[in-house]
C-alpha cells in the first residue's frame, strides 16, 4: 500500500493517508498486439508498487515474487471474454495457470496473433461442427470464438444462432430452429444454455438408440446363424433318411446285417 503524509492546516497534526491504486484493466480495441502490450506494462507497474514484482532479478520467473497475488490481480483485471480465454484457450495446465510469467507469455502469443475484430467475426460465422464432434466440444469452440467478436449485448443470441447453424445433424438443427427465438408463453428470449441442454439431450438419446440398434442387429445375426445351422442339421438328417445311408454292422459270424427296409 502506498501512502502520503498529510498535515492538517488548523491543528498541525500529521498522518498518513493511503492511496488506493486501481488495478490495471485489460481494454480491448480490436488491435490485439497493441492491447496486450499496454496491459502487460500496466500490470507489471502495478505489481512493482505492490512489491509483487522485482525487476532486478535475473529471470522473468524470479521477478514475480508473489505468484498468488499477481495471478489474483491478473484474473480480476480481465474482462469476462478474456478470462474465458485464460481458462480454456491458452493451452496451459492448471499448475501453469498459477504462474504469472507463463500466463502473460501465453496471452501475448494469443493476442499477438489476433486478426482483429472483423477477422474474428469472419472466422466465427464460418465455424462448423466437425463430424462426430461432441456437443460439449462444439459449444466450447463457438463460445471461445464468439468471445473475440465484441458482440457486447448481442453475444448470447449470436453465439446461440451460430451454435445451431453449424451443427452437422440436420434433424437437430431443424428441431432447434423450430423452438424459435422466444418462448411462446413468456416471450423471453431462448438462451444459449437452453439450446445446448436440448442438443446434449438429443446427442445422448441418439447415442443410446444407436447402441440399441447395434445390439439388435448383432442378436439378429446370431439368430440367423443359429437358424441356418439348425436347418442344415435337419436337411442332413432328411438326406440320410431318404437315400438310405446305412451304418454297416456285422453278426457274430461276420455276416453283414441288412439295413431296415432293404432286401
Amino acid at each position: 500500500m502506498v501512502a502520503v503524509l498529510h498535515k492538517c492546516k488548523t491543528s498541525g497534526t500529521s498522518w498518513l493517508l493511503p492511496i488506493l491504486h486501481l488495478i490495471p484493466c485489460f481494454k480491448t480495441t480490436g488491435e490485439g498486439k497493441h492491447d496486450i502490450d499496454i496491459y502487460t506494462e500496466d500490470l507489471r507497474d502495478y505489481c512493482v508498487m505492490q512489491n509483487w514484482y522485482d525487476s532486478s532479478k535475473e529471470t522473468e520467473a524470479q521477478r514475480w515474487t508473489k505468484f498468488d497475488k499477481a495471478i489474483a490481480c491478473l484474473k480480476a483485471s480481465l474482462p469476462s471474454e478474456a478470462r474465458a480465454i485464460y481458462k480454456y484457450s491458452l493451452g496451459l495446465s492448471e499448475e501453469d495457470q498459477k504462474k504469472p510469467h507463463l500466463v502473460i507469455d501465453a496471452l501475448r502469443k494469443f493476442y499477438g496473433a489476433s486478426i482483429g475484430v472483423s477477422g474474428e467475426r469472419q472466422e466465427f460465422i464460418r465455424l462448423l461442427q466437425e463430424e462426430n464432434e461432441p456437443i460439449a466440444s462444439w459449444e466450447t469452440r463457438v463460445r471461445n470464438q464468439g468471445a473475440q467478436c465484441k458482440y457486447e449485448d448481442f453475444a448470447n443470441e449470436l453465439i446461440r444462432d451460430q451454435f445451431i447453424a453449424g451443427l452437422t445433424s440436420e434433424e437437430l438443427r431443424v428441431k432447434l430452429i423450430g423452438k424459435g427465438h422466444r418462448h411462446r408463453d413468456s416471450q423471453t428470449k431462448i438462451a444459449l444454455r437452453e439450446v445446448v441442454e436440448t442438443a446434449k439431450s438429443f446427442e445422448a438419446t441418439t447415442y443410446a438408440n444407436r447402441l440399441m440398434k447395434t445390439a439388435r442387429k448383432n442378436q439378429e445375426q446370431v439368430n440367423f446363424a443359429g437358424k441356418q445351422n439348425m436347418e442344415k442339421e435337419i436337411s442332413n438328417h432328411q438326406k440320410l433318411h431318404v437315400t438310405g445311408v446305412v451304418v454297416i454292422a456285422k453278426n457274430p459270424d461276420n455276416s453283414i446285417v441288412q439295413p431296415l427296409g432293404k432286401e
